[in-house]
Formats: C-alpha cells, structure tokens, sequence
C-alpha cells in the first residue's frame, strides 16, 4: 500500500540518523502477523536495531518462524503471570490512593479470582464492580470474569477486523439463522472468493480471533478438500454483538 512504501523507508531513515528500540505490545493481535515479520525482517537488514516482542499466549511465541529468530536474534524471556500476593500488594496500592477502605477477606478474594487470570486489570475490574454493587459473592465474580474477557475480545475483533473479513463473518451468521451448513466450499461460492482468500481468512478467525473452529474433510475424488466451520460460544455472541 501507498502508507506502507512511505512508511518503512521513513523508519529506516529515522533510525540511522536516531537509533531507536520498537517495542510491539500484544503482538498476537496483530492481523497480518507474516507480512509484519517480513517488514520488521527488512527493516533489520537496513538498520540492526533492538526489536522487542510481548504477548500473554505463550504458545504465540511457536508461530515465530525460525528464520526470523535467528535473523532478527530474539531470544525468548518468558515473565510468569502476576500471582495473588502480587495482585494483592498492587490492590492495596490502588485502594489507598483512591482512599476506599476494604476488607482484608475481600481483597484476599479478589485477588484469588484475578490470579487465575494472572490480570491487574481484571483485578482492577472485579475491585471496582464489586464495591460499586456491594457484591462479593463468588457467583458474581464468575459474571464479572467473563463478561471482562468477552468484552476484551470482543473489542479487538471490532477494532481489527477489516471490510472483507467482516462481510465473510457476516455470511457465517447469515448461515447460522438459515440452519445452512457452513464450510469454505460454500463460503466461496457466495462472496465470489478465492480458495486461498477464504483460507486465508478462516484461519484469522481461528487462530488469532477464536471465533471459529474448522476440521478438514475431503470431497472426493477430484473434488478437492473442504473445511467445515464450526461456530464457538464466544464467536456467537460476538457475531450477535455486531450484526444483530
């Protein structure tokens, strides 16, 4: 694209004059994860700087092609999760400055719940939600937990996915409430799509946005394979959110 051919060759210029470190947060929610490790690969070549990864899917880090690893020599540092005592020294923080004043058995409960997650930010959540209600049940936490992770993934998906993905999402859920069978046979034959593109795009919904599970299956004798979409609780509720 036209930003891109601008974009890179500004980087590398900026970078010899004022060498820099790129830090890339979250990297698993990048859409097109390939075509950024061809570009922070070149970009390399052009101008060795310090490049800095960070994600919470460990297993994420398997993705990274083995070229690249020694190309751009990443090593991998693996931090483990927050823990409960963590979590609770960085609630007492937080309460204090806010001047709230809580309970020693609700901070230990909030802080239990958000270590299964490992997250001060869904700590942070579950704090505030639970004095806003006066709520700490164990029943209401559970609520609390999974309507944050919805939400959080449901706001990436909205803020990431482009035009053509959306439309293949949208003929999924068309699918759905007409009880047709979905598979990227017919998905393909209603957008007028590639082979590749429609693969291309199921996998996005599968690996990086968790909205779909496929399985493989073969058509015959030179019929080719076909992938049979199955549709995840999330992926419903999602598709639902946007389209409904």
């Amino acid at each position: 694209t036209n930003s891109r051919s601008y974009i890179f060759p500004k980087l590398i210029r900026d970078f010899k004059v004022k060498p820099s470190i790129i830090v890339i947060d979250e990297i698993d929610r990048v859409i097109d994860y390939d075509n950024l490790m061809v570009e922070l690969n070149a970009l390399y070549r052009s101008v060795p700087i310090c490049i800095i990864l960070i994600t919470n899917n460990v297993p994420f880090l398997q993705k990274i092609p083995e070229d690249v690893m020694l190309t751009l020599f990443f090593t991998k540092i693996v931090f483990p999760s927050y823990g409960a005592e963590e979590l609770a020294q960085i609630l007492n923080q937080r309460l204090k400055l806010c001047g709230v004043d809580l309970g020693f058995e609700e901070k230990a409960v909030i802080s239990a719940v958000a270590a299964d997650k490992g997250s001060a930010r869904l700590m942070l959540c579950l704090a505030k939600t639970c004095i806003e209600r006066n709520d700490f049940s164990p029943g209401f936490m559970r609520n609390i937990v999974d309507s944050f992770d919805f939400q959080d993934a449901l706001r990436y998906i909205k803020g990431s996915i482009r035009p053509r993905e959306k439309k293949v999402l949208e003929v999924i859920f068309e699918f759905i409430l007409n009880n047709r069978e979905i598979n990227s046979k017919n998905l393909k034959e209603k957008l007028k799509l590639s082979g590749s593109t429609v693969s291309r795009i199921l996998d996005i919904f599968e690996e990086n946005m968790g909205l779909i599970e496929t399985q493989t299956s073969n058509l015959g004798r030179g019929s080719g394979k076909t992938r049979k979409i199955i549709v995840t609780e999330d992926g419903l509720k999602v598709m639902r959110s946007i389209f409904e």
